[in-house]
């Protein structure tokens, strides 16, 4: 699956916007194609930069700013629907997360 190749992608976050995260599973029945059933589902662990706590501006409420690896807030389920065309946004990474560095 294209999924498979893409694994590093951004997931909607109510505090910050967009976080980058790595999808570690993907739930879907027979009918994903035509993209009409709410069960399919995508699960993600938030990728946070190492030095995440000392540089991003953490509003108040955020579960995410004294974080650990093994934090449970670091895992998400979501749901391809709530995002466009079906699909999250794809980091600009090689499939080992690395960022692609591309000449200006």
């Amino acid at each position: 699956s294209s999924l498979e190749h893409h694994r590093y992608v951004f997931v909607r976050d109510e505090l910050y916007s967009w976080l980058p995260a790595k999808i570690t599973s993907t739930l879907s029945s027979p009918s994903y194609a035509a993209n009409d059933d709410a069960t399919n589902t995508i699960t993600v662990v938030l990728a946070l930069p190492s030095d995440w706590r000392e540089t991003t501006h953490h509003p108040p409420g955020s579960h995410l700013a004294n974080t650990s690896p093994e934090n449970n807030f670091l895992k998400r389920t979501v749901n391809p629907k709530e995002y466009p065309d079906f699909h999250l946004p794809l980091q600009n990474t090689d499939e080992n997360g690395e960022v692609k560095a591309h000449a200006d």
